[in-house]
């Protein structure tokens, strides 16, 4: 019986250990602020403006007051709260659906 709690014990621990090193990291914090520059073109703390594009004609998603003019929805409740929470400016570009995608595509 003792052999076989032993055994156990030793697969359970061999288990956690395994867990615990496949799950950590080893890159120092410079490397992965690098990393985060290089796929995101911003440094950390940046003030750019973040750049978001819709159709804005999206029922209670995104869509454009008729009235004012303005953008309003979901979607840009969102991103307002994002940017507020980022003390970053969203700047809001409206396109047709083929629009957005030239300027995904760049």
């Amino acid at each position: 019986m003792k052999v076989k709690k032993m055994i156990t014990v030793a697969v359970a621990v061999t288990f956690l250990v395994t867990l615990f090193v496949g799950c950590s990291t080893n890159e120092p914090a410079q490397e992965q602020k690098e990393e985060q520059k290089e796929q995101t073109g911003l440094e950390e703390g940046s003030k750019e403006p973040i750049v978001i594009s819709t159709t804005g004609e999206h029922a209670f998603f995104s869509e454009t007051n008729e009235e004012t003019g303005e953008l309003q929805g979901f979607e840009i409740d969102v991103w307002t709260e994002i940017g507020k929470r980022l003390d970053r400016e969203i700047r809001w570009e409206t396109a047709g659906f083929p629009g957005i995608i030239r300027i995904r595509a760049g």
